[in-house]
């Protein structure tokens, strides 16, 4: 499975935290000038990027969408109510 790229932007003049995955654009959105880049990561999964992101930010523990599952391609579990992407085989619900 490929790994994606997440970054985490803040912005002062905002106060707040955007995440983002860097193949949903050639940049995150326009957070002004003073926007820091907090970190940045790679992960098999939505799920596991938020989960890395939810850690970092020392929120409580990411709780996807749905039940988890059997992926019918591989039968490792994830969640085919969230992103629908497998972290062993690369299916994903967004190419099917």
């Amino acid at each position: 499975m490929p790994l994606r790229r997440y970054q985490a932007w803040r912005s002062p003049a905002e106060g707040s935290v955007r995440y983002w995955r860097t193949d949903w654009g050639s940049s995150p959105p326009d957070l002004g000038a003073s926007a820091e880049l907090l970190w940045e990561f790679d992960a098999s999964t939505d799920e596991e990027a938020m989960s890395i992101h939810f850690l970092r930010l020392g929120w409580a523990p990411y709780r996807p969408n749905g039940n988890a599952s059997n992926c019918p391609t591989c039968g490792s579990m994830y969640y085919p109510e969230a992103s629908g992407q497998c972290w062993k085989c690369g299916r994903d619900k967004a190419t099917r």
